[in-house]
């Protein structure tokens, strides 16, 4: 896992499967970057930036708008930023855990 430091939230490489819901189709996907205000996805079929997608994990939704899009990846922004009681907030923070441990244990 790496963090990336290039945006206004923190954001973390991860590999979660979820379901990426589109007025024209709905589809398997899966977040390989995650932040309180947006994500990137793996899809098959990338939906066109500017459309609607609704991002469903295990039971609860997360609305976002498809900032880019190319073949198989988009970047989406989070309607509402990722309240503190959202599962993928808290996959956020179960993620950053194990490389803050680590961190601490080599260089404390």
């Amino acid at each position: 896992m790496q963090l990336n430091n290039q945006r206004q939230n923190r954001r973390v490489d991860v590999s979660i499967d979820v379901d990426l819901v589109h007025p024209v189709n709905s589809q398997k996907a899966r977040i390989i970057d995650l932040s309180l205000g947006g994500a990137k996805l793996a899809v098959t079929s990338a939906p066109k930036a500017g459309s609607k997608v609704v991002i469903d994990y295990e039971g609860y939704s997360a609305w976002a708008s498809v900032r880019w899009s190319e073949q198989d990846r988009i970047g989406v922004v989070f309607e509402v930023p990722l309240a503190d009681d959202h599962p993928f907030h808290k996959l956020i923070g179960r993620t950053v855990a194990p490389i803050i441990t680590a961190s601490q244990t080599r260089h404390g």
